[in-house]
């Protein structure tokens, strides 16, 4: 139970629990604390309230009848926000591959286009095959498409250490597309038009380009 709504319930089964102990006090003829019995009471309705709240933000028109009825309603709830939790996830990822898609990389040699250009389409490949999954338990970093790029490239291993490796580890094709990155190399393109082809050619050139061996989000050539 580790929703916002089961953790309510549960409050609410520990208040609950607490009055019936000294009710059962009570029944026994026994010496009771009136103040705890106040305060016991008042902290259930507290989460009454704080549980029908939570409820009916979800279904306006929520009703039950019983406990039962009670746990199937917010079951059923956590069903469906855990669907708008995947679409909201599968969303993220198919625009970003959209934005990919669309844009491309320009390098002054054409080597080193080619090359980066592959691992464009690769990162688009993955994020289209995670996007198609079932469940969407994969978090995509960073903020929307059109500002991914940007966000991408300006990444430090010594302030943004947990991200790049939940990126690395979600996500290797497009971490590996953005740890070669530099955002002057990046040329956006229109998501609302057709793809182009994907700027990958054979590599023709008889000149030889000495790879990045830099660290990581350093300054490329």
């Amino acid at each position: 139970m580790s929703s916002l709504m089961w953790s309510a319930l549960e409050k609410l089964d520990a208040s609950v629990q607490s009055i019936q102990s000294q009710v059962e006090w009570l029944r026994a003829a026994l010496e009771i604390d009136e103040t705890q019995l106040s305060h016991s009471l008042a902290e259930a309705r507290h989460n009454v309230a704080m549980l029908r709240d939570l409820i009916r933000a979800e279904r306006p028109d929520a009703s039950w009848n019983d406990r039962a009825d009670l746990e199937m309603l917010i079951h059923e709830l956590e069903l469906a926000a855990q669907a708008r939790r995947n679409q909201q996830r599968r969303t993220k990822l198919l625009e970003l591959a959209a934005e990919l898609e669309a844009g491309r990389v320009k390098h002054r040699f054409e080597a080193r286009s080619t090359a980066l250009n592959t691992l464009r389409v690769e990162a688009v490949k993955q994020l289209r095959t995670e996007a198609a999954r079932s469940d969407q338990e994969k978090e995509l970093p960073g903020p929307e498409a059109g500002e991914w790029v940007h966000w991408a490239c300006n990444l430090q291993e010594s302030s943004d250490g947990m991200t790049l490796t939940e990126l690395h580890r979600d996500f290797p094709a497009l971490d590996r597309f953005a740890g070669e990155m530099e955002e002057s190399y990046w040329v956006a393109g229109d998501r609302n038009r057709p793809a182009a082809e994907p700027m990958v050619r054979p590599i023709t050139s008889s000149k030889t380009v000495t790879p990045i061996t830099q660290d990581r989000r350093g300054v490329g050539a």
